[in-house]
């Protein structure tokens, strides 16, 4: 005897499992971490002299960064980390988001995408003029250790 799920039924109990997540006090709040490397060593200072300006700074992000830690990966009890790669303009603007490296859970890489592609970043500033860069958005979800 084989039983067959129709799509609504999936539906429901995907839907029953993410009510049973808000009742158990699974949380999207800082469950994740955010940090921003650049993808390849800044070239500032290495030819010509360098203008005193005072304002030389790598590229950032600005504000609060939030990630949504999906309930169906907490259900699942997926952690790990997602490295996504951000093209940045050199005004700061988000050019492209993609995963770098893969946790190995696809919500957990696709709620990584999003919130880069949620932050407001400024460009990094050499020889006191913006330049545009690839960084990597390191994003952990769950307990690193």
């Amino acid at each position: 005897m084989t039983i067959q799920m129709t799509p609504g039924t999936r539906l429901g109990r995907v839907l029953i499992a993410l009510a049973v997540a808000n009742v158990l006090g699974f949380s999207s709040a800082n469950a994740a971490t955010i940090t921003m490397l650049p993808l390849h060593p800044s070239q500032a200072g290495s030819q010509g002299a360098s203008r005193a300006c005072g304002s030389d700074h790598a590229a950032g992000f600005s504000g609060a960064a939030f990630v949504d830690y999906p309930a169906i990966a907490q259900l699942q009890g997926a952690a790990g980390e997602t490295r996504v790669r951000i093209d940045l303009s050199e005004r700061g603007t988000l050019r492209a988001a993609a995963v770098d490296r893969s946790s190995g859970n696809p919500w957990l890489d696709k709620a990584a995408v999003a919130a880069a592609r949620s932050l407001r970043y400024s460009p990094e500033v050499t020889n006191c003029e913006a330049v545009a860069g690839s960084y990597a958005l390191n994003v952990q979800f769950g307990d690193p250790g």
